[in-house]
């Protein structure tokens, strides 16, 4: 549900993303449009690279990067679900995925955490306004 809220905050705020397919010199920008919970999927606006395109229409799969509130955010690995094309060009349609990296530029050192000491991290709320409760689990990447 979080990753949600991140990334209609990156739509809200009509940031741009950038596209990048691993290991190829390719890489376009757009910027969400939609972002609906229900059926767990966000969507991409054109890509205006040809190349860009045809990849994700091969099914490649390809990272975002965007930057939200002086926050790095990024999301890999992803594939588009279902792509919709009309007058105005086309729309992507992405799955809502289950890890992002959220990760706030800072002045100070970052100590990063390698891979091999994972640190677990869970936390829970509850809104008594709307009698609403959640988890969240991650693992720390950093101590700052």
């Amino acid at each position: 549900m979080q990753i949600a809220r991140i990334i209609q905050s990156l739509r809200d705020d009509h940031q741009l993303i950038g596209v990048s397919f691993r290991d190829r010199n390719e890489g376009s920008q757009s910027i969400i449009v939609d972002v609906d919970l229900d059926a767990g999927f966000f969507s991409v606006d054109e890509l205006p690279s040809a190349g860009c395109r045809q990849l994700v229409s091969d099914g490649e799969p390809f990272d975002i990067r965007a930057e939200l509130n002086g926050v790095d955010v990024g999301m890999a690995g992803l594939k588009v679900s279902e792509i919709s094309e009309d007058d105005q060009g086309a729309l992507y349609q992405v799955p809502i995925p289950k890890r992002i990296s959220y990760v706030q530029r800072r002045e100070a050192f970052r100590a990063r955490v390698t891979g091999l000491t994972e640190v677990p991290v869970a936390l829970s709320w509850t809104d008594e306004e709307t009698s609403t409760s959640g988890e969240l689990e991650a693992a720390l990447d950093d101590i700052s």
